[in-house]
């Protein structure tokens, strides 16, 4: 049987898929929680999420598009720009002590994206051992993510600046809607809207693919990315239903991690309330502070958590789409109405 330009022998013994990988994935992420500080610098740059980074992107553009483009925005920048006054020596100190201040966040900021970019290769190193039932030490694997740096800070660019760009092209119909709103603003929109889903979609894929070639393989950037193309090729029904059930798996996370914090945090509940009553002013406040500490802690443990099922599902998905040993369920069902009225 024929789809979309692929013969795929339906088998009724085939093994399946999404039960197989997700609850793999899911058992490395629980049991190897040595990975999980990986992760989360992991996740700065690249969660491993599809359609709910998707929506991520999509909640803050309306907010973006407004400050970019904004005349008063823009305006209301440069005004808090510093004014240098060269004659005076105080004004001119107190610019270079924002230029060191500057100079300093940078240097931060670039060793947080270094952190995260030989995170990004520790965590498939890691999991990828895991996933064909070796261990690799947590140093070996962070002496494996180094040792690949550039390369991985190659695909990030590539792919990461692609999707950005993508991201502001949607951002221009964004604003050409709200000053204007008119049926080829909103079509504008839509189309655009269209494309930079596929992008986000095509892209996340590319760049967890290729990451795998990179760390696993060895093969160099341009090669990587061909494998990486290949396989999307050869399998992208399979990667958009993965993407649908790392979504459907994220939001039950997210939901159970929720519904943990409600139930455990009645003590504290309790505790705020009855120092309210009692006008215990310090009282409620080390109660509030606790209960804020326990939300963000939950929050950045599942957090964790689901970036290294993210990791582990993709990786694992790799596998299999090498080995040739999948099939789609759309594939499944198309050969299940085909098997009720034959031809």
């Amino acid at each position: 049987m024929l789809f979309y330009g692929h013969k795929f022998m339906i088998r009724k013994n085939h093994r399946p898929l999404y039960r197989e990988v997700v609850a793999e994935a899911m058992q490395i992420a629980w049991h190897e929680r040595k990975w999980w500080v990986l992760a989360l610098f992991a996740g700065i740059l690249q969660t491993g999420g599809m359609y709910d980074a998707i929506l991520v992107f999509t909640k803050r553009m309306a907010d973006e598009s407004y400050t970019i483009f904004s005349t008063a925005s823009l305006s209301a920048i440069v005004s808090r720009l510093p004014v240098l006054d060269l004659s005076s020596f105080s004004a001119f100190f107190y610019s270079m002590m924002n230029f060191e201040r500057l100079v300093f966040f940078g240097l931060i900021t670039l060793a947080i994206l270094v952190c995260s970019l030989i995170a990004q290769g520790a965590l498939i190193a890691g999991v990828g051992e895991r996933v064909r039932g070796k261990s690799r030490s947590l140093s070996s694997a962070l002496s494996l993510g180094a040792h690949h740096v550039w390369r991985i800070a190659g695909l990030n660019v590539i792919t990461l600046g692609l999707l950005w760009f993508a991201r502001f092209l949607v951002l221009v119909p964004v604003l050409l809607s709200w000053q204007n709103l008119n049926l080829p603003h909103i079509l504008m929109y839509l189309v655009a809207f269209i494309v930079f889903l596929m992008a986000s979609i095509f892209l996340t894929t590319m760049h967890l693919f290729a990451l795998n070639e990179i760390v696993l393989h060895d093969l160099s950037l341009e090669q990587a990315l061909e494998s990486a193309l290949h396989l999307w090729r050869r399998s992208w029904v399979i990667i958009l239903e993965t993407g649908a059930v790392l979504l459907a798996v994220g939001a039950a996370i997210l939901l159970f991690t929720g519904l943990l914090f409600a139930i455990s945090s009645l003590p504290l509940l309790v505790l705020m309330l009855s120092a309210s009553l009692l006008h215990q002013v310090t009282l409620f406040w080390i109660a509030y502070a606790l209960g804020w500490f326990f939300f963000t802690g939950l929050l950045l443990l599942a957090g964790m958590f689901t970036i290294t099922f993210y990791y582990a599902t993709w990786n694992k998905l790799h596998g299999r789409i090498h080995e040739g040993r999948v099939v789609a369920k759309f594939h499944r069902i198309i050969h299940w109405i085909h098997s009720l009225h034959p031809s």
